[in-house]
């Protein structure tokens, strides 16, 4: 069974934290925007550069919410669905 198999099985475990620690992070990167693009759902990205972004698309960085308290706020609050990475 492949990385990205493994990794989709947990998803649709309804597992709602997985963890990875990489030093291949475009790699991890891309198996989830496969596996986003298989299932239909969207997903987003955090980092203290870009901000919250929508990942699975070729949008540029907005800059919205880039500290990290209020991303997690925004994901807890459930108005968006998808993948958070």
């Amino acid at each position: 069974m492949s990385d990205t198999q493994d990794i989709e099985i947990l998803i649709k475990s309804s597992m709602r934290i997985i963890y990875i620690e990489t030093t291949e992070e475009q790699r991890v990167l891309a198996m989830f925007r496969q596996i986003a693009w298989k299932l239909g759902q969207p997903m987003y990205r955090w980092t203290v550069t870009d901000g919250f972004i929508r990942a699975d698309v070729d949008f540029p960085p907005s800059g919205s919410k880039t500290e990290a308290e209020a991303v997690l706020r925004y994901i807890k609050s459930g108005e968006k669905f998808g993948f958070f990475v």
